[in-house]
């Protein structure tokens, strides 16, 4: 599939720049402007991280968390804002060594097992700064059936507020043609096959009933397993 050009907005000094140029400039805002100050929060050693699909990279995001974050924080951040929709398993690989979750409330039918294999004795309950220091890439994938692959880079050490994770930008929502019609799409309609359904895009017109389509999102997830957006309440608080 060919790339598709994206831009996105810096959610520090609300300029646009393109997905190419946005690291080099989060960098130099970040020394200048540096994170809002959180109100009874100190700051606290943190790290930027970008994010992006693997095989959608016009889906992407920069993020700041604080070292002292737990992977699975993360993990949950990564569902709410992008991709829960059926409480699917899910894993980080950094340098081969997998960091599966704790499945109890996730795994109703007791899958886990099937995947322990892969390294049994690590789960999430480890800080990103032990594992992902500035430097390290590293993958996510959530749902082992039709997965979401996200490629990860820790890019800088930076400065702050403790227990947060902050969005520091992230791509603006591509724009998709009706398939049938060419006008602007709104939804996707369900498909056999979860990679179609993904850009398949339909307009209000040609969209099938409410039972038979799903909103299109600003995620990779849109038009996969049901996916039809974000989280109403969104994590974002590493203290929970």
């Amino acid at each position: 599939m060919p790339r598709i050009a994206s831009s996105g907005k810096c959610e520090l000094c609300g300029k646009p720049y393109r997905k190419s140029g946005m690291t080099r400039h989060l960098q130099s805002c970040l020394a200048k402007v540096g994170l809002p100050r959180q109100p009874r929060k100190r700051n606290v050693r943190s790290v930027h991280l970008f994010v992006e699909d693997d095989y959608r990279p016009e889906y992407w995001m920069h993020l700041a968390a604080p070292a002292s974050l737990r992977l699975y924080q993360l993990d949950r951040y990564l569902r709410d804002v992008w991709l829960e929709c059926c409480g699917h398993l899910s894993l980080f690989d950094i340098g081969r060594t997998f960091y599966c979750g704790d499945y109890v409330d996730l795994d109703p039918f007791g899958l886990r097992g099937l995947f322990d294999d892969r390294n049994p004795d690590r789960d999430m309950n480890v800080t990103l700064g032990q594992v992902a220091p500035p430097g390290v890439r590293f993958r996510y994938e959530y749902d082992f059936g039709t997965p979401s692959e996200l490629n990860l880079r820790s890019v800088a050490e930076i400065t702050g507020p403790a227990g947060e994770i902050s969005l520091l930008a992230r791509n603006d929502g591509p724009a998709f043609e009706c398939s049938i019609c060419g006008a602007t799409a709104t939804w996707v309609g369900p498909s056999e096959d979860d990679l179609i359904a993904m850009t398949a895009g339909l307009c209000d017109t040609c969209a099938p009933t409410e039972d038979y389509r799903l909103p299109i999102v600003n995620s990779p997830r849109s038009g996969v397993c049901g996916y039809d957006g974000p989280s109403p309440d969104i994590v974002g608080d590493a203290d929970e």
